[in-house]
């Protein structure tokens, strides 16, 4: 991929290392669909919790009651300190959203792709969280 100038992916939740040890051709971000939420991981809602919240607290320097809404920004901030090309955010977290959107295997789960999202798509823009995580990312760019 690197020979075609493809970047590559590196997963907050994967990567051994804190983001500043990712590399610059690269896009970054915390979690896909396919896994858990930052607030699923912290609050222990989802299934991977105990497997993926050692990673998180790791990333974090947050005591283990903090708000979620706190866990969210703090790694965001973590991971626009990556020197990867692109970094993101997924509207799960920055909502604080514990389920994840789709759980991979293979039963069919109604609740799969079905989830709303908390807040109506016209105030995105003016939620708290949404722009607290906006905002730590923005660093990235300068």
């Amino acid at each position: 991929l690197a020979a075609r100038d493809v970047l590559s992916y590196r997963l907050a939740w994967f990567e051994p290392g804190p983001p500043t040890s990712y590399p610059e051709r690269a896009f970054a971000a915390v979690t896909t669909h396919d896994l858990p939420t930052v607030a699923g991981v912290w609050t222990s809602v989802d299934q991977d919790a105990d497997r993926v919240r050692p990673r998180l607290e790791a990333l974090v320097e947050q005591p283990g009651d903090a708000p979620v809404g706190d866990v969210v920004v703090g790694l965001h901030r973590r991971l626009a300190d990556a020197p990867s090309r692109l970094v993101s955010a997924t509207l799960d977290d920055a909502l604080a959203v514990p389920e994840r959107p789709n759980v991979p295997g293979p039963d069919i789960r109604p609740e799969n792709w079905n989830l709303a999202l908390p807040v109506p798509i016209d105030d995105l823009a003016e939620h708290p969280l949404v722009t607290a995580v906006a905002d730590a990312l923005r660093v990235h760019v300068g």
